[in-house]
């Protein structure tokens, strides 16, 4: 057999894992988001504004996103972030977006992740958290994580990678139409 002839097994094979990380990373199987509360910060100057917990949660849609000030895909879903965070009010929908950054030390916020904030200018809350908490406790192992949460608190969904503006509505609006 020739070299040539194992390129097409390869490229299946690479295909096939990926289409099974995609598919698993979708799957939540309806588990509850945890207890949490954390610090929330002002986006213009990183000053501490309050502290939320899963009970100021109660009975919202949430769409909850991990992210990283070096990480690109990042700060390119946080646009489409804003105007879903946006389209909860337009749409008469009792939810929010919350962003939380993936940092060493979460408080307070360093310079550069008040820096890139000021830069990305989103109106949605923001918070820092660290790997050895809620990001490990919800399995965050790749940066954009994004994870749908319903009234009840049970995750409905979860994306690993950019999530934009459509997916994440459509996924909303039948989330409130149960």
């Amino acid at each position: 057999m020739s070299h040539n002839s194992y390129v097409p097994r390869v490229l299946m094979l690479i295909t096939l894992l990926a289409l099974a990380i995609f598919v698993n990373s979708c799957a939540t199987n309806d588990a509850l988001l945890p207890e949490f509360e954390l610090d929330l910060y002002d986006v213009q100057t990183g000053d501490h504004t309050r502290t939320l917990s899963t009970r100021d949660l109660k009975d919202q849609i949430v769409v909850l996103n991990f992210w990283a000030t070096w990480c690109a895909p990042c700060r390119a879903e946080m646009p489409d972030l804003d105007r879903v965070h946006s389209d909860f009010e337009r749409l008469g929908i009792k939810g929010t977006v919350i962003g939380l950054d993936q940092a060493i030390d979460p408080d307070p916020p360093d310079q550069n992740t008040v820096d890139f904030l000021v830069d990305v200018a989103v109106s949605y809350p923001v918070g820092v958290v660290t790997e050895s908490d809620l990001a490990a406790e919800l399995q965050v192992t790749g940066l954009p994580t994004t994870f749908l949460v319903d009234q009840k608190r049970r995750i409905t969904k979860r994306w690993v990678g950019i999530v934009i503006r459509d997916q994440v509505i459509a996924e909303v609006e039948e989330l409130s139409s149960r």
